[in-house]
């Protein structure tokens, strides 16, 4: 069946129900363009706006397991892509305070125990960003540790936007399926803690 034929709720089955992740670029690249200008109605800044919607994508396919596939994927997209749109300005918004007051919070949040686990956790997720291919890794680094935005780093590596995006969300792809099966924490840990 050629992809153009099929619906988007067909897609969105495929790929929560049969991890097919074909379907999953198919969908990204029918509602790319659209949804990066939904979100940059949000965020105003298109660069970030593709970020969020690719992060997003990523998130549909990591939580695939667990979604319920609905009725109309295109609003559950859209919807999807405000969420996480007003997310980052939230966030952007915490990052921006005075947290001069943060000096009164005592360092050691975590126990001895708890922050002997977490770095076990983080040696694993660096074991695996490692282990990716090399042009994915770069990419992923560049993106997660050192907060290049995609233009960016299209740019500094001479290959287009696009091509950086199929990256990120393949190296996103390959680090869900080599994680500890069922460690949500662990997927977190790789997604959002890096960002």
């Amino acid at each position: 069946m050629h992809k153009n034929n099929v619906s988007d709720e067909y897609l969105l089955e495929q790929i929560c129900v049969y991890n097919d992740d074909q379907c999953l670029e198919d969908l990204f690249s029918r509602y790319f363009q659209q949804l990066c200008t939904f979100s940059n109605n949000f965020v105003k800044d298109y660069a970030i706006a593709e970020e969020l919607v690719a992060d997003t994508f990523c998130a549909i396919w990591f939580n695939r397991r667990n979604l319920n596939v609905p009725d109309k994927a295109r609003p559950y997209l859209y919807k999807a892509i405000r969420n996480h749109s007003l997310n980052y300005l939230k966030k952007k918004r915490v990052d921006h305070t005075d947290l001069s007051y943060a000096e009164a919070i005592p360092d050691q949040t975590l126990g001895p125990e708890q922050q002997l686990a977490f770095n076990e956790l983080l040696n694993e997720v660096n074991l695996l960003i490692d282990a990716l291919p090399e042009k994915k890794r770069i990419i992923f680094r560049m993106n997660k540790m050192e907060g290049f935005k995609y233009k960016e780093i299209a740019d500094i590596l001479g290959i287009s936007v696009h091509t950086v995006q199929n990256h990120m969300v393949e190296a996103i792809k390959m680090l869900a399926e080599n994680a500890p099966q069922n460690n949500l924490l662990f997927l977190a840990l790789i997604v959002l803690t890096l960002s």
